[in-house]
């Protein structure tokens, strides 16, 4: 108003009139006036909403952006902004252009310390070798200190990085020993449990697993983005691991139907065709009397998810944590299936016992 300038949303109504009334034609309309108006209005706009988003964003967000070594972002990342899976740039990421192979079965692994969670990486290099054509991508993710003279020098950066290249050698020796393609990546970040979903949402893979320790990736949760917001709609299955060897030679699958126990009944079969473990099936009816329907149900739930050949039981108690507690003490692995935001908010929190 101050320079007398048009807003072209609120012109464009006069200039609608004047068509309808006969007094200017469309072409001219659009000509010398709509579009001019628009491309001003446009380039206006993006220079004051740059501004005052410049203005507004934090200073910590400010001084990760201006970091001279980071992954640019790519054009999709660019565009749609958090829609593209990503709120920041990371300090570090030494994967820098991807491109998902659509025929590949990919296997992500983020892991906090490569010494401790070599038994996560041979599990899914287990489970990525069933498949024709297997990938597993494992991301060390390293929590920066929040210091910024420490997580702002570009020679402190440099000595994560190469200490993290190092602890991975063991990592890919392991690789080697499976036929499948291997990759590895080294992720500097303030916020490492977030970067779990930024770098899923990146590379597309098909499932991720994980290593449950308190002392992990999830330490450092409590601190980043609302949970909800993160697994409101994850961008693969997840795995979540809790590491007592990795025995699958018995393994119990408890379900009550439904997709939260699909992965489980994948996993549980991939595993048994690498290493010809066990499967042992379990189905907790409400009562005596719901045994005969439940045992019916099991019937095809097992058909169904190609294990027909696996061992059944039903459990009429109607009590399913001491059913499962109860079966489990002669079985070597337990796959227990949950939906989306369940699992994880319950490992976050530390109330899945």
């Amino acid at each position: 108003p101050l320079a007398n300038l048009f807003h072209v949303v609120v012109s464009f109504t006069e200039a609608m009139y004047l068509m309808l009334t006969g007094d200017l034609s469309f072409l001219l309309a659009m000509t010398d006036f709509v579009v001019p108006v628009m491309l001003g209005n446009t380039i206006g706009g993006v220079v004051l909403v740059t501004i005052v988003n410049y203005y507004q964003t934090t200073e910590q967000r400010l001084e990760t952006a201006r970091f001279e070594h980071v992954r640019r972002l790519s054009v999709r990342e660019w565009l749609l902004g958090n829609l593209a899976g990503r709120s920041y740039v990371p300090l570090v990421d030494t994967v820098e252009d991807f491109v998902r192979d659509s025929d590949s079965y990919r296997v992500l692994v983020p892991i906090a310390n490569p010494r401790t969670e070599s038994g996560l990486v041979e599990l899914a290099c287990t489970l990525a070798d069933t498949r024709e054509k297997g990938t597993v991508h494992v991301a060390h993710v390293v929590q920066a200190p929040e210091q910024n003279k420490a997580a702002d020098d570009r020679r402190q950066r440099e000595r994560i990085v190469e200490e993290s290249v190092h602890q991975l050698a063991d990592i890919e020796r392991i690789g080697e020993q499976y036929d499948i393609a291997f990759e590895t990546s080294t992720i500097v970040s303030h916020r490492s449990f977030e970067e779990v979903f930024d770098r899923a949402n990146r590379t597309r893979p098909d499932l991720v697993v994980m290593n449950w320790e308190k002392h992990g990736l999830w330490a450092s949760a409590r601190a980043e983005r609302p949970l909800a917001e993160l697994t409101n709609q994850l961008p693969a299955d997840f795995l979540v691991v809790k590491d007592r060897g990795g025995d699958c030679s018995k393994m119990l699958v408890p379900t009550a139907g439904g997709p939260v126990s699909d992965l489980s009944a994948e996993i549980a079969r991939s595993l048994r065709e690498a290493t010809g473990g066990e499967i042992t099936l379990l189905h907790v009816a409400d009562s005596p009397q719901e045994r005969e329907a439940g045992e019916a149900f099991l019937t095809d739930w097992a058909e169904n998810h190609d294990l027909a050949d696996a061992t059944r039981i039903v459990d009429d108690s109607g009590d399913i944590e001491a059913a499962i507690e109860r079966e489990s003490t002669d079985k070597t692995m337990v796959l227990l299936g949950a939906t989306e935001q369940g699992i994880l908010a319950r490992l976050v929190t530390d109330s899945l016992h």
